[in-house]
């Protein structure tokens, strides 16, 4: 059976950085071992990709934009979210898949999608093609746009202004049983240019165990 894939995690500030190493394959340039299932030779051109706010670092581009949104975080709070989203399935629609690179349209199409629930905000994409489930990650900031009223000696009225608020996305099982639902919506209709039928996906514990088993997601432990 063949799954579309997504996941997502909370990042701090002081997550941005092992997150980068990872994203943008940056071990060897900081002195890193390079994770075992990581294999370069698997890589194939150009399937690994980079973006984040051109050539400063994500920590720079993240503390920009919030600049730019007039946003100044509280310590120790969400600045981003981390996407991961993928395509599962047994060998057979593996290969289907992978025909003609039609998985890496879905992956570019993924990203625009991600894009578009964010309203633009992301910092920085990365498409996998060195570990044995090809996969994209995406930065983006949670940002909302919030109606706040004010009142001081001058008078009184109401403004609207930026904010994080990753609860707004990620906050609890309801809005994350959505994005599966939203994302299942989304990726059904690539089985049919694929030659395969996309379920609605795993139990949450079992598509955690296939998720880690594919992908680096748990930076912290590398």
């Amino acid at each position: 059976m063949a799954y579309g894939i997504i996941r997502v995690r909370n990042l701090s500030a002081g997550d941005l950085e092992l997150t980068e190493i990872h994203n943008a394959r940056k071990y060897e340039q900081m002195g890193m071992k390079l994770p075992d299932n990581i294999d370069p030779e698997l890589c194939r051109e150009g399937l690994h990709s980079h973006v984040a706010g051109g050539d400063t670092s994500l920590c720079e581009a993240v503390s920009i934009h919030l600049k730019e949104l007039g946003i100044t975080p509280r310590k120790n709070s969400v600045v981003a979210l981390e996407y991961v989203v993928a395509l599962s399935g047994n060998p057979e629609e593996k290969k289907k898949m992978d025909h003609d690179d039609k998985d890496f349209d879905f992956l570019e199409d993924a990203v625009l999608w991600i894009s578009k629930r964010h309203g633009g905000n992301i910092m920085s994409y990365s498409f996998h093609g060195d570990e044995s489930n090809l996969h994209a990650h995406v930065v983006v900031l949670p940002v909302i746009e919030k109606t706040v009223k004010w009142k001081n000696q001058k008078g009184s009225g109401e403004r609207t202004e930026n904010r994080l608020c990753a609860r707004d996305y990620t906050g609890g099982p309801e809005l994350l049983r959505k994005l599966q639902d939203d994302f299942h919506q989304f990726v059904e209709p690539y089985g049919a240019k694929m030659g395969v039928k996309f379920y609605r996906g795993t139990k949450k514990e079992e598509q955690l165990k296939e998720y880690t088993k594919k992908t680096s997601h748990e930076l912290g432990l590398l």
